[in-house]
């Protein structure tokens, strides 16, 4: 009796296989971060993401429009991340390249980034060459 009912899961499981590794490719596609804000949680997909800035000992990030305050490093969040798609650009931001629009010059010698929704943002050079690199390569 155990072995039929084993039998039945095992097919069962063979039937469901296939939408089961479907859904979790989807899911590994879409990698998400979930964000302390004091009790909550926010559960905030990657690629929702435009930018993040540093303030104080808490980070801002900007995703869809919103602003989500967190209690964490730029440098620990960082980590988190996918470097194939996020880069530091400056000692206080982090930008996701995929938003991305325009790239200006600085008298100073330093670079303005110019993001899809408007947002502008400073490009240290000791952050340019890293930026630059991850520009050219595609993600």
């Amino acid at each position: 009796m155990r072995r039929r009912l084993r039998e039945r899961a095992f097919a069962s499981l063979g039937e469901r296989l296939p939408d089961l590794l479907a859904e979790n490719a989807a899911r590994a596609n879409r990698r998400q971060l979930v964000i302390k804000d004091g009790s909550r949680r926010h559960l905030v997909a990657e690629a929702d993401i435009r930018w993040i800035e540093a303030e104080d000992y808490y980070v801002g990030i900007h995703a869809n429009g919103r602003r989500i305050l967190a209690r964490e490093s730029l440098r620990t969040l960082e980590t988190r991340l996918d470097p194939a798609v996020f880069t530091r650009v400056h000692r206080s931001a982090i930008v996701n390249t995929r938003w991305i629009r325009a790239i200006e010059p600085l008298v100073s010698g330093d670079q303005r980034l110019v993001l899809t929704d408007g947002t502008t943002l400073r490009v240290s050079r000791t952050h340019r060459a890293e930026l630059m690199r991850k520009l050219k390569t595609p993600v």
